[in-house]
């Protein structure tokens, strides 16, 4: 649950049932959307962005048959580095950033 100021009244973000997995990570950079692990319309967790204010999302990562196993940001910049995939064992992908 959201709201848009302190005098607002709370409102439902995102929300999953007992059949699927989803969480919080952390805010994007400009701290205007939310990075989710979510297997919310998909057979497996991915790595999404959801806007605050408003409704729809962005998928930045997936596996059709694996579930997002890690993310990995940047401590300094909130970038995302890599995210990780829990195959036959752990395997770390890096994702494209605008970080030198």
């Amino acid at each position: 649950m959201v709201r848009d100021d302190g005098k607002a009244l709370w409102r439902m973000l995102v929300e999953w049932n007992a059949d699927e997995t989803g969480g919080i990570i952390g805010f994007t950079p400009d701290d205007d959307r939310l990075y989710l692990l979510s297997s919310l319309d998909a057979n497996t967790a991915r790595l999404i962005d959801m806007p605050i204010a408003g409704d729809g999302k962005n998928v930045i990562a997936e596996d059709p048959l694996y579930d997002v196993g890690g993310v990995l940001t940047n401590p300094i910049s909130n970038h995302l580095e890599a995210v990780a995939f829990v195959r036959a064992k752990t395997e770390w992908e890096p994702l494209e950033s605008d970080d030198p």
